[in-house]
């Protein structure tokens, strides 16, 4: 069996585009998004976008002439564009689907005694729990950047007031769940 090097090269951009989408997808499903993961898909979507134009271009300047009839071989470039799409416009369902899968899990999190251990709670890296206010929090590691510490916050009283001095934003997500954003 031969391989068909022509048709592995316009896959290839394919494949690295389905990576950095599940790869960004990811990053942004934690609260506040996962500042190191996001910055690196980024730079991978860089590289998908420098593959797939340069084999592009390669496969059209080798294409027999009349070029035009035959650029329908070069399709499954077309799909870079679809997959980017997806990441950007599929983030904000993708960040809601994680945390209705891990809901119950977060809900047993905050009914526990408030403490410091580290722990895995489905995708999120979970470095303890506190209160504030009215509401159980959920440190949530590697998320919210440089400078800010995010997470959960469940608040079944009253919705949290935001930035009262003590530096926590809250943005609703469903019911009594919030994400939370400390800013120091």
């Amino acid at each position: 069996m031969t391989i068909n090097w022509s048709r592995v090269r316009l896959w290839l951009p394919v494949g690295l585009a389905a990576v950095a989408t599940l790869w960004f997808l990811w990053s942004v499903s934690m609260p506040g998004g996962h500042f190191t993961a996001t910055i690196s898909s980024l730079y991978l979507w860089m590289l998908v976008l420098v593959v797939a134009f340069g084999i592009g271009l390669s496969a059209l300047l080798d294409l027999p002439p009349p070029r035009w009839r035959t650029v329908v071989r070069l399709w499954p470039l077309a799909l870079v564009p679809l997959l980017a799409a997806l990441a950007l416009g599929g983030s904000g369902p993708v960040e809601r689907l994680m945390f209705h899968l891990h809901r119950p899990a977060l809900e047993a999190l905050a009914a526990e005694q408030p403490r410091r251990a580290e722990r895995q709670v489905g995708i999120y890296p979970v470095t303890g729990t506190s209160r504030d206010q009215h509401c159980a929090l959920i440190d949530v590691d590697g998320a919210g950047g440089l400078f800010a510490s995010t997470g959960f916050a469940h608040c079944p009283g009253e919705r949290p007031k935001d930035a009262t001095g003590d530096g926590y934003y809250y943005v609703p997500i469903d019911g009594p769940w919030y994400q939370f954003t400390f800013r120091w």
